[in-house]
């Protein structure tokens, strides 16, 4: 016996077949897309992280930023001429470890800067002032450099205090050999990295010194005289030049009397340490987002004090020890 069909039976039981196999398949594509989203590793473009670029200064356009080693990329944030991350730089030839500190003797990757040839070869020292103090110093070891002379009356550097290493606030750690030079200091309490030049942007030369490192928090206060919009400072590409003159505070945003590269920052512990530029050369200090920083000078040698404190007062007050006994 045959089972009696109806009119348009057939041509319905196609649609709902045709029907289901559809949202079968794009269910199935939603679920490929959403585990592609999910699993697949996201790859940036090299270079185009736009947190932490380091400016090329000075350079008026494309052709004039590559012809001089630098990268260029025209986006809306961060500059658009900046450096090849690694590009420039040194890499550790020895260390000497000593009671006090270190010494160690690097040579340059490329004999060429954006800025002129880097010095070949460099000294990185390493003292410890006190169990809260620590100064690093980066300078051409074949030729001597103008210091600033105002520290021969700095009665802490005068009357150097026996320090225990095992007992500091600090720890510092060097790059190996084999890789392109950088240091890091933590704190030793935490093992917060309050200072780390793995972010590049090295540049030593007889007319462009530059320093760059991430920081540990976006709470960046200091670097004077400037007239500014708030005590804490915009992070997003600000540039502030360090180069006294005599003028009035009046509106705008501009440099005053004095100049003081120093700045404090408050770690997300509510700890505190503070950083000093020891520099009396013109020079200027940009804040990335990253959060990083970077000091540049156009003379004289990269001399840093690192200030330990508990909080923001106990900073302040390590950093006048230095200059008032």
């Amino acid at each position: 016996m045959t089972t009696p069909r109806f009119p348009g039976q057939r041509d319905g039981v196609s649609r709902l077949k045709r029907i289901i196999l559809g949202t079968v398949g794009v269910v199935s594509l939603l679920f490929v897309i959403i585990m592609v989203v999910i699993f697949v590793p996201k790859h940036k473009a090299k270079g185009l992280d736009t947190n932490d670029r380091i400016a090329c200064p000075g350079f008026k356009d494309k052709s004039d930023c590559t012809s001089h080693g630098c990268e260029y990329a025209n986006l809306k944030r961060g500059p658009s001429c900046y450096m090849k991350k690694n590009s420039f730089g040194y890499k550790v030839e020895d260390i000497i470890n000593k009671a006090d500190g270190m010494v160690a003797t690097l040579s340059n990757l490329s004999s060429s800067t954006p800025y002129g040839p880097g010095f070949s070869s460099v000294t990185f020292e390493v003292t410890y002032i006190t169990e809260e103090i620590l100064r690093i110093k980066l300078f051409d070891a074949k030729r001597s450099r103008y210091e600033v002379l105002v520290q021969e009356g700095f009665p802490l550097l005068q009357t150097k205090k026996k320090v225990d290493a095992k007992k500091t606030a600090y720890n510092i750690s060097v790059s190996e050999k084999s890789d392109v030079f950088s240091f890091q200091i933590r704190r030793s309490e935490d093992n917060t990295v309050i200072w780390d030049t793995r972010i590049g942007g090295l540049v030593l030369s007889d007319k462009f010194l530059q320093i760059s490192s991430y920081l540990p928090s976006k709470n960046i206060y200091g670097l004077g005289e400037h007239v500014y919009p708030s005590i804490q400072h915009d992070l997003e590409y600000k540039t502030w030049p360090m180069f006294a003159r005599d003028r009035t505070p009046e509106a705008g945003f501009i440099n005053l009397y004095g100049v003081h590269p120093f700045y404090t920052c408050l770690e997300n512990s509510s700890k505190s340490h503070g950083v000093l530029l020891l520099n009396s050369n013109a020079m200027d200090v940009t804040l990335l987002p990253a959060p990083a920083i970077t000091f540049r000078s156009i003379g004289g040698i990269i001399d840093l004090f690192f200030f330990v404190g508990k909080d923001p007062e106990d900073t302040v007050k390590l950093y006048t020890s230095v200059r008032h006994s």
